[in-house]
Order: structure tokens, then C-alpha cells, then sequence
């Protein structure tokens, strides 16, 4: 190459340098060129992060990309933003890209679980009155025997003998001890059936001769077994076969660390108290609860104190503060410390506010949230489904399972199984 031809090479280069300059500074800056509008436009980001990593993201039907990451300078507007893989239902949903900002396709947690198609149920069990799925062995009842599950493996199964009118099971905290009680206890007979089931020794204790009525059996969070019956709450020690008054005049309570809160009915009405166990002082909290026939309570983690009574909830602060009507299923996930419940048609869920899930035609029960994936789980018509809980544009509705005669859904901590109860079988799916 001769001198002359290096100088041009030069002068080209640099002119090319001197002319480019600007559109890289903005392209690096998220400036880029609209040819449809002829003008220069501030870009933006769609962020995705997606379990599975390996997926086909597709903007407006285009492959953008096959793993979660940044699709990067996207010119304002809206897109279709769609998730594929094979074996998985689809997520898609529109969404609108702001200039300079990034647009997280899960705003929650910035992430989006795909949910299986079509998984399959595999049989547990049969003959199957309740079971407990929260702890690493799977526990249930059948007729005259409470069964454990190793590793929820059915050829691994061993049977303890039970009173055969024991049908509904409560857990401890930890879900080493088991409380089995009867569903309708009103129907008992002069024979009280009542037990407790340690996971660890695998020991059923018979408690039932400590009661002269069907008892309402509830774990403390250390383990300890509170029973009320006729309106008297009772300290349960199963080592010494014996029940200690605690409250008299109980209507409904609950448990929160080492404190107690309880509905007391007393000469000038309802109150709302607590106290630490074991002996400390009651602390009124409110008076003028209204009078009613079912009431329950639920404290959760940051002891906000919530009261359903009648199918009507409320919040307690400092005065009584109606949340929602003809509430007729609710679930308290402990894992985040949100409350869900069906008023009407409508599915909701509490978490500092009342956030709005769907609304839903038919029976719907067993509502569950789990804020890990985003999404409520739930029955209806027989069906358990997952949707999700962002509500910008369509929410992504999953079915997971059909049945027939759909009594119970547990979901695991980390939603990539649930356990269905459908009729009298036991069962699992693997859902992602």
C-alpha cells in the first residue's frame, strides 16, 4: 500500500469517526433514530427475569431473545410481550415501554414462573379424610389409622391406629405434632374422640377422656396444645393427661408467639384481649365486639389482628375497621403474611391493603396467594387453577388440575407442587 493510499485510509476513517461520533453517543445514551416518525427518541428497557431461564421471548411476535435478560432500546409504545417453551402454557401479556425507564415484566419480584401443560397427578393415597402436605413427610387421615409418607412416596408408608371417628387434622408450627379431632363434632356421642400425633416418636396420644364435649384443639407456636370447650380454654398437657382452666367465657382465640388473643363475653358485652402465657394479665384491646354466631381470629407476624365474624372481616386498630362482606373462605399464608379471601364472586387478597385478584362465577375455595410466583391459586368447578396476580392488561390463568369431587388444595412453599384432595384420593402434581 503506498503513503498516498495510507492517507486516504486516514482521512476516510477519521471522517467516518467524526461522523458516527454522535449516533454512538446516543446510542449509548438509549437515543435512537424513528424512522416512521422522523425524529430521534429516548429508548426504554423490558426487564425479564423467567423460571425457566431457557425460554423463547417474543416482542409483537418477533424473537427477541431464548433465556431471561434485557431486551434494551425499545422505542416508547406499547408491546406484545409473549413467553414460550415446549412442555409449559404460554404467558403473554401487553405492555407499554416508557422512554428512559425500565418496564419489569413482573413488577412483584421481577420474575415470572411458567407453569406446566397438562401436568400429570400422581396417586398418593386413598380412603382419605384430611392430610397435612407442609412438613417433608406427607401426613393423612384415613378410617381408624393416621398414615405418614416418607419423601411423599406411597410404597414408604406407615399406618398408626386412630379412633375411627377422627377426621380433621390441625398441625404445630413446626409440624412435628398433630391434633385429630372430628369434623362435625355437634353429631358425637357420649364418647369423646379426640388425639394427638407426634411426628417424631410416632406416638398417638388418646386425649379424648379429658373432655365431656367435642373440644376445639390449637397449637401454640412453642408446641403447646390448647383445647376449648364449652366456652373455656383449657391448657392441654398430654404427658400427664391432664387440662388446666386458662380463660373462661372464650368464644374464639388465637395464637401468636407467646401471646393469646381471645373473644371474651362479659357482663357489658364482647371484648377483644390478650395476654402473655403463661399467667400474664389480660390487656383489653376492644370493646363493643358485635354479637355473633361463628367468629374467628388472625394475627399475623407484624400482630395486625383481624376478625371474621359472620362472614363479615375487620381489622382491629384501635377501633374495629370492616374490611369485607360475605366473606366465605379465607387462608392466612404465613410464609408472607398475607390473608385471602372470597367475598361474593370476588377474589381478593390482604397485604397492608385490600388488593383486588379477579372476580369468579361458580364455588370458588381454598384461595391461596403466594407472592413468591405472583399468583393466587385456587378451586373452582372442580378445577384447581393458578392466576396471576398482576393485574395490567389480561392475567395469565393456568389450569393444574381437573377433578370430580374437589374437597381440599394445599399448595408447597415454593408452588411447584400441590396436593389435591378429590373425593376421598390423595394426590400430587408437579405444576412447574
Amino acid at each position: 500500500m503506498t503513503r498516498k493510499n495510507r492517507y486516504v485510509l486516514i482521512f476516510v476513517g477519521f471522517l467516518f469517526f467524526i461522523i458516527a461520533s454522535p449516533a454512538l453517543v446516543l446510542y449509548v445514551k438509549g437515543i435512537s433514530y424513528d424512522f416512521s416518525g422522523n425524529k430521534f427518541v429516548k429508548t426504554g428497557i423490558l426487564s425479564l427475569n423467567v423460571d425457566p431461564n431457557s425460554v423463547n421471548i417474543f416482542l409483537d411476535g418477533t424473537l427477541k431473545r431464548t433465556k431471561s435478560g434485557d431486551i434494551k432500546f425499545l422505542n416508547p409504545g406499547p408491546y406484545t410481550l409473549s413467553l414460550q417453551k415446549p412442555g409449559y402454557q404460554e404467558w403473554s401479556k401487553r405492555l407499554f415501554i416508557n422512554a428512559g425507564e425500565v418496564t419489569w415484566a413482573n413488577p412483584i419480584n421481577n420474575k415470572i414462573y411458567l407453569f406446566l401443560n397438562s401436568p400429570k397427578p400422581k396417586a398418593l393415597a386413598t380412603g382419605v379424610y384430611d392430610f397435612n402436605a407442609d412438613s417433608s413427610d406427607l401426613v393423612y387421615l384415613s378410617k381408624g389409622s393416621i398414615s405418614v409418607l416418607k419423601n411423599n412416596n406411597p410404597e414408604q408408608t406407615e399406618n398408626y391406629q386412630i379412633p375411627n371417628s377422627l377426621d380433621v387434622i390441625s398441625s404445630s408450627a413446626n409440624n412435628k405434632l398433630f391434633a385429630l379431632s372430628q369434623k362435625n363434632p355437634e353429631t358425637a356421642t357420649t364418647t369423646i374422640h379426640a388425639a394427638v400425633f407426634n411426628l417424631d416418636g410416632r406416638v398417638v396420644t388418646d386425649i379424648g377422656s379429658l373432655f365431656s364435649s367435642p373440644p376445639k384443639l390449637t397449637f401454640a407456636p412453642n408446641g403447646d396444645l390448647y383445647a376449648l370447650e364449652n366456652s373455656n380454654l383449657y391448657a392441654i398437657d398430654i404427658n400427664t393427661m391432664a387440662k388446666t382452666p386458662v380463660i373462661s367465657n372464650v368464644l374464639a382465640f388465637a395464637l401468636q408467639k407467646n401471646n393469646i388473643y381471645y373473644l371474651q363475653k362479659t357482663n357489658s358485652g364482647l371484648q377483644l384481649l390478650y395476654k402473655n402465657l403463661p399467667a400474664g394479665a389480660p390487656q383489653v384491646l376492644l370493646n363493643g365486639i358485635p354479637v355473633f354466631q361463628n367468629g374467628q381470629i388472625i394475627i399475623t407476624f407484624e400482630k395486625q389482628v383481624f376478625l371474621l365474624l359472620d362472614q363479615t372481616l375487620f381489622q382491629v386498630s384501635g377501633s374495629l375497621n370492616k374490611v369485607a362482606n360475605n366473606v366465605t373462605d379465607f387462608y392466612f399464608n404465613p410464609n408472607d403474611s398475607t390473608l385471602s379471601f372470597v367475598q361474593g364472586n370476588e377474589l381478593d387478597y390482604y397485604n397492608n391493603t385490600v388488593n383486588f385478584i379477579s372476580r369468579s362465577s361458580g364455588l370458588t375455595k381454598n384461595l391461596s396467594t403466594n407472592l413468591k410466583t405472583n399468583t393466587a391459586f385456587y378451586i373452582n368447578n372442580n378445577q384447581v387453577l393458578a392466576l396471576e396476580l398482576d393485574t395490567r392488561d389480561k392475567q395469565n390463568q393456568y389450569p393444574l388440575y381437573s377433578g370430580t369431587n374437589l374437597q381440599k388444595l394445599v399448595v408447597n412453599k415454593n408452588a411447584d407442587e400441590i396436593f389435591v384432595l378429590d373425593g376421598n384420593e390423595l394426590k400430587q402434581v408437579t405444576v412447574r
